[in-house]
């Protein structure tokens, strides 16, 4: 399978004829991501099938290259952007969202590789536009001024609909949620997640096939990602509820020997149980899975199930039990049984 990379530093693009030719990340262009998430190993991230947005294939270079004339310009369609911390707590009014003619603005010059372990998340603002989405990730450092926007990679998570913004030096957040379905077009939900290494990465929930940009600008720090339309195909996303997200498996899913449960959650003491059951309701299998976090930021859980050999239909439940009244709280989705 033919693979690309999408981290800081260079975009190298699969050999379909000729010599690879290695592109830089920041060329104003909207690429498609087609990939599996890897985990949290290697310093960049897989993907694979990249190709040019059809809508904007037919601006010409000339205008890419001068919305990069300026770091200023590069993100000069931020009015348009809000803040979703801001609208989640209501400390202050988000501004209005307002549709923008101008094209996807190309990149700034890349800075200097620096490592910031001090970087926090500030902010997570958001934007619609006329033919994009723009999610932009601000940075804050708690002694002066860092020098470079956080390492960062990007992936899809397992299943599809899912992009994922690993952050490997940034432990501290001042943004955890936001549903966004009723405000942008190609973004429904974003998460803050404690990885199980103690970082963060923050996950988007993308229901059409996408292409995705991203730009590292300065004064202030932040990392700008626009999303726009990459196709016909439809994910089915995360199952979702107040505090829990299931990420794999997703509704409607086989399940056959031994299964992968992955997701985050807000559980008190980060507790997280997970029933398999059958049609009739009848327990099948159990586990118990403990997340990363549950106060500053969503805890990752991951854990396996045996699932006996049977056919037909059932439904997965994770969630936990509500302390006061016994209540199960979670995510329910139906499931199917592969049989032997």
């Amino acid at each position: 399978m033919e693979r690309t990379i999408l981290s800081r530093g260079i975009l190298a693009v699969p050999r379909h004829s000729g010599a690879e030719q290695p592109f830089r990340r920041h060329d104003g262009a909207l690429r498609r991501i087609d990939t599996q998430f890897r985990g949290n190993g290697g310093a960049a991230t897989t993907l694979a099938g990249f190709r040019w947005i059809a809508g904007v294939v037919a601006l010409s270079l000339a205008l890419l290259l001068s919305a990069c004339a300026s770091q200023e310009g590069a993100e000069a369609l931020q009015t348009g952007e809000t803040s979703a911390t801001a609208e989640a707590t209501q400390a202050a009014p988000a501004a209005p969202e307002e549709k923008q003619a101008a094209a996807p603005a190309a990149a700034t010059a890349e800075p200097a590789e620096v490592m910031t372990p001090d970087s926090r998340i500030a902010d997570i603002r958001f934007g619609q536009h006329p033919e994009f989405d723009r999610l932009v990730i601000d940075f804050a450092a708690d002694q002066g001024s860092a020098g470079a926007v956080p390492h960062w990679r990007i992936e899809k998570a397992p299943g599809e609909g899912v992009l994922r913004i690993h952050l490997p030096t940034v432990a501290e957040t001042a943004f955890t949620d936001a549903q966004l379905a009723d405000k942008l077009d190609w973004f429904t939900h974003v998460y803050v997640v404690r990885a199980e290494d103690h970082s963060l990465f923050v996950d988007v929930f993308i229901p059409l096939e996408y292409q995705v940009r991203v730009q590292e600008l300065l004064d202030p720090l932040r990392l700008v990602i626009d999303v726009a339309p990459g196709g016909n195909e439809k994910y089915v996303l995360p199952a979702t509820t107040k505090s829990t997200v299931l990420v794999t498996p997703r509704p409607g899913a086989t399940l056959q020997g031994t299964v992968t449960i992955s997701g985050y959650s807000r559980h008190f003491e980060a507790n997280n149980v997970i029933i398999l059951q059958d049609s009739a309701g009848n327990e099948l299998a159990r586990v118990v899975a403990t997340a990363t976090d549950y106060i500053e930021a969503w805890g990752y859980f991951s854990a396996q199930i045996t699932v006996p050999a049977r056919m037909g239909t059932g439904s997965l439940h994770v969630g936990d039990f509500n302390a006061q009244d016994g209540k199960f709280e979670g995510v329910a989705i139906p499931v199917r049984f592969g049989g032997s």
